[in-house]
């Protein structure tokens, strides 16, 4: 009795593989490489320039009180009129009396 073997022929195979392969490998590189960028550089990058940018500006001292009078006084001149007391709502059902009249 005779074992058959199969031959594969592997030509097929190491034509797509090589190209796939160095396909595979661009791309990751590619990936890495902006990976690096976006995540490491730019980050250390922008720490450095924070400092720089905190001594450009100049360190104003604010007067909290004083604001917080500004921002009162711009609220009561905006809120000075209330509508609610002034105009009536002329849909509005007249006021019910509960008690009885009384008859003298």
């Amino acid at each position: 009795m005779k074992i058959k073997t199969i031959h594969i022929n592997l030509n097929w195979l190491l034509k797509i593989l090589y190209p796939l392969l160095a396909l595979i490998i661009v791309a990751g590189i590619a990936y890495l490489s902006t990976f690096l960028y976006f995540d490491f550089y730019m980050t250390i990058s922008q720490a450095k320039e924070v400092p720089v940018l905190k001594t450009q500006v100049t360190a104003d001292v604010v007067d909290v009180k004083l604001f917080e009078n500004i921002i009162n006084r711009l609220d009561a001149k905006n809120n000075a009129i209330s509508f609610e007391n002034i105009i009536k709502n002329p849909f509005s059902l007249p006021p019910v009396n509960s008690e009885k009249p009384k008859f003298e």
